[in-house]
């Protein structure tokens, strides 16, 4: 059967369109396509499984302890597992434990998947939680009311924020009574005020590279000039910075480090540690760009006790440090707890005012929140508009050919 010129251009433009329509789909679900291990509803899964990673701030006998999530494997059916917590002490040990303790599931009557840990400055664990509603991804912020490892074992979970569209969260590290938000819908960073509601942006946008989450550089000097490093989320490479001031620096869009990774945390020797599709790996020297081995194959002792600085590169603060109300300071639980409702109580008074502030004068928001950029990006998913234009553009194509 010969083919006119006609449909000969139209076969072209129709491969070229599917062509760019699979590339797009790849990036939206790349997380799918990463090598899983079957762990079938268990205590205990492999850390090949194991998707973000943080230190405990809780004092664990001297043992440092750290907790991580769950990323469900290629049975989509299958996300009991991702439902949990899992913990492990030694991160040579390819297997971590589920968090056992009473009432860990995020929401009693639905199933809610922890997806990012995070730590606000009185040691109350924030994580966020994922679930699908009406096919629509649903992000909220979930608190943790325990201020040490008895109080966190016997807690319960307090929803916090409902549908804000944040994948992971940490604080400003020079400004910490300010919370960085990374949006689900453009992968940008988003400011907030501290009440995980209400979140402004995206600040200094850059569509060359969104993120799934940021942290900063080590302060191993002791000289507070960190770098703000984050993980791409098409490519999962390493990405940084140009400056110390995050607010106005651009992103270096050439990756520092094309080591696929999913989360990151810093050891007390200087190397990162990341959490990958082959397992737990770690840097071989100190320094952004050098690569990842097995954290088996690390020749030199691997330890890692509680740090300050680890913490603040993760979190955004010094933990250690800022902790108002710890253990150490008051006698007991009682006056901890009053004095905690009366810092809560202060807080919520100062967001108050600062919110009619800011309501008085919407008409003229800073450029430090609002950068030259639409608010209306927060509204907008770039990646599900751009597969739907090509998906019609293939309808269109279909129409003609057909004629």
């Amino acid at each position: 059967m010969k083919i006119n010129r006609n449909n000969q251009i139209m076969l072209i433009l129709y491969f070229i369109v599917v062509f760019f329509l699979l590339i797009q789909l790849y990036e939206l679900y790349s997380m799918n396509n990463e090598h899983f291990y079957n762990n079938n509803n268990t205590n205990n899964v492999l850390s090949v499984n194991i998707q973000s990673i943080i230190l405990s701030p809780y004092d664990n006998h001297g043992v440092s302890k750290y907790f991580g999530t769950f990323i469900k494997n290629s049975d989509q059916d299958d996300i009991h597992n991702s439902l949990y917590l899992y913990e492990a002490t030694d991160l040579k040990n390819p297997k971590w434990n589920r968090v056992n303790y009473d009432n860990m599931l995020l929401e009693k009557n639905k199933k809610v998947i922890i997806t990012d840990i995070s730590f606000d400055k009185s040691k109350r664990m924030i994580v966020i939680g994922l679930y699908y509603k009406n096919k629509k991804p649903v992000y909220n912020i979930y608190r943790r009311n325990g201020y040490n490892l008895t109080e966190f074992k016997n807690g319960n979970w307090e929803r916090i924020s409902t549908d804000i569209n944040i994948r992971s969260i940490c604080y400003d590290i020079n400004n910490d009574n300010k919370i960085i938000g990374i949006s689900s819908y453009d992968g940008q960073i988003y400011y907030n005020n501290g009440d995980y509601m209400n979140w402004v942006g995206p600040i200094k946008y850059n569509g060359d590279v969104p993120l799934r989450k940021v942290m900063y550089t080590l302060d191993t000097n002791n000289t507070n000039d960190t770098i703000m490093i984050g993980i791409g989320l098409i490519d999962n490479y390493i990405y940084r910075k140009k400056g110390s001031d995050w607010k106005k620096s651009d992103w270096d869009t050439t990756p520092s480090n094309t080591t696929k990774v999913r989360d990151l945390i810093y050891s007390n020797s200087g190397e990162l540690i990341a959490t990958t599709s082959n397992g737990i790996m770690i840097q071989t020297d100190v320094g952004i760009s050098y690569g990842f081995i097995s954290i088996d194959d690390k020749n030199d002792q691997f330890t890692n006790e509680h740090s300050s600085k680890i913490f603040k590169s993760k979190l955004g603060f010094d933990i250690d440090n800022k902790n108002l109300f710890d253990d150490t300071s008051l006698v007991s639980k009682s006056i901890r707890d009053e004095a905690n409702t009366v810092y809560d109580f202060k807080k919520n008074l100062l967001d108050f005012c600062t919110k009619r502030k800011f309501l008085k004068n919407k008409t003229n928001i800073s450029n430090e929140f609002t950068g030259n950029v639409s608010n209306e990006l927060d509204e907008i998913n770039l990646k599900h508009q751009e597969i739907n234009e090509l998906y019609t553009q293939i309808e269109d194509i279909n129409k003609n050919m057909s004629k």
